[in-house]
């Protein structure tokens, strides 16, 4: 299935990319926590004598339409919901199940994470 056309322009709808002016502390779950705070770290310097970072961040958004496009959604839901985290062993069983979807779902498919172990990396 191909991806559908994708523009990094902020304005056609897509929310794929914000400034910095316009995140803060509430931002978390769009862009990240180290993210969001640069935001509002920006917010709260402004135009003082050290300013705040000048910049975007790219959303959460595109690689949630990426899993959705390519029908991964679904498995990674069932895969990573309702289970005992606390079992750090199945934790980590689901964690590497749950990167090989999202590995298989790219264009390279795992040939990144075979390179990673050819590195004599653990890649799990």
């Amino acid at each position: 299935m191909d991806a559908p056309a994708v523009s990094a322009n902020p304005t056609n709808g897509l929310n794929y990319i914000r400034p910095f002016g316009s995140l803060g502390l509430g931002d978390p779950p769009l862009v990240g926590g180290k993210t969001a705070s640069l935001g509002e770290l920006r917010d709260l310097l402004g135009s003082g004598p050290i300013g705040g970072p000048d910049g975007f961040a790219v959303t959460a958004k595109p690689y949630r339409d990426a899993l959705t496009a390519a029908g991964s959604g679904t498995e990674l839901h069932a895969l990573l919901d309702d289970f005992d985290s606390s079992n750090v062993a199945e934790l980590s069983r689901r964690a590497a199940l749950a990167r090989d979807i999202v590995y298989s779902m790219s264009p390279c498919g795992l040939a990144p994470r075979r390179q990673l172990a050819g590195l004599g990396r653990t890649a799990s």
